[in-house]
Parts: C-alpha cells; sequence; structure tokens
C-alpha cells in the first residue's frame, strides 16, 4: 500500500492526498538545502508536523460536522456498501465519535451493544428526553458511518465503595 492509499484510507480527499504529497515533496527539498542554522532541520520537521495534523484531522472534523447537523434519516446508512458490506468497523466508529457523543446533554458513555441481535453503537444517557425536546445538534443520529445507534437509560453513574 502506498503512503497516499494509506491516507485516502484515513479520510482524506484526492485533493487533501495532494497537499499531503506536496507538503512532503516540500519539506524533502528543504532538508536537502544546506543548513544555515543548527535549528533548521528542526523547524521544517514541525512545520511539516502541524501540516499534517491540520490535514489529517479534517476527516474527523468532516465527520464532527455531520454528527452537529443531527440525525440521519437515510433510507440506508452511508457507511454501508451494496450487499451489507461497511467500509469502517463499528469499533472504529464508536471511537470516531465518542469524543462528540459525549458532549451531547444527558450522555454518561458510549459502548458497543446488541439490538434485535445486530450491533450496534450504545449511547447511555442519564434520562431519555424527548426528541422534540432536543435541539437538532443534540439529538444522538440514527446511524453512525452506517452503525445503527442505540439510546439506553441508565440513570446517574456513582462510585461504589467496596
Amino acid at each position: 500500500m502506498t503512503d497516499r492509499e494509506r491516507i485516502i484510507a484515513c479520510g482524506l480527499t484526492d485533493d487533501e492526498a495532494d497537499c499531503w504529497e506536496l507538503a512532503a515533496t516540500l519539506a524533502r527539498k528543504l532538508f536537502e538545502l544546506p543548513k544555515l542554522h543548527q535549528m533548521d532541520d528542526h523547524e521544517v520537521a514541525h512545520a511539516l508536523h502541524v501540516i499534517q495534523n491540520k490535514l489529517l484531522g479534517r476527516p474527523a472534523y468532516r465527520q464532527y460536522l455531520k454528527l452537529a447537523q443531527g440525525p440521519q434519516h437515510d433510507s440506508q446508512p452511508s457507511n454501508e456498501q451494496e450487499g451489507g458490506e461497511r467500509e469502517m468497523t463499528i469499533e472504529a466508529a464508536k471511537r470516531m465519535y465518542e469524543e462528540q457523543l459525549m458532549r451531547l446533554p444527558n450522555v454518561t458513555g458510549v459502548g458497543i451493544g446488541e439490538k434485535a441481535g445486530k450491533p450496534v453503537i450504545t449511547v447511555f444517557v442519564t434520562h431519555k428526553v424527548p426528541e422534540s425536546a432536543l435541539q437538532p445538534q443534540e439529538v444522538v443520529p440514527k446511524t453512525l458511518e452506517g452503525w445503527e445507534t442505540n439510546v439506553e437509560e441508565i440513570g446517574v453513574v456513582t462510585a461504589q465503595s467496596q
């Protein structure tokens, strides 16, 4: 697998992959220049890491914006391909959205569970609230990367003494 294929597999678009490759080419050429200061290599490496981190954050931010738009009402989940195969594992989808879901009102945890014999991303809440009482960006999406979600009321979680 090439470097370009790996970064596209991480969710970068073709244009973002082009930027990644241009940044790598630029860094390589800068490393080839005569050093004018002992910190040249360090500063070039730092600048490249800033660009790489910015590019690698874009897919996650796209997912954050998608989540902020509220629930999806697709008849077929966006990540499910023909034949029922998904591009992303349920574990990866949970990890991708966990931080954003934990910011929603009443959410106390995110896990992987089962509903009707199928794996789902379970979102644990202190108490369920009617969807009509929530802002669109506060509603747990019906699916995340093609995986159904299930909101489960568990009450307030407290530590128990032994």
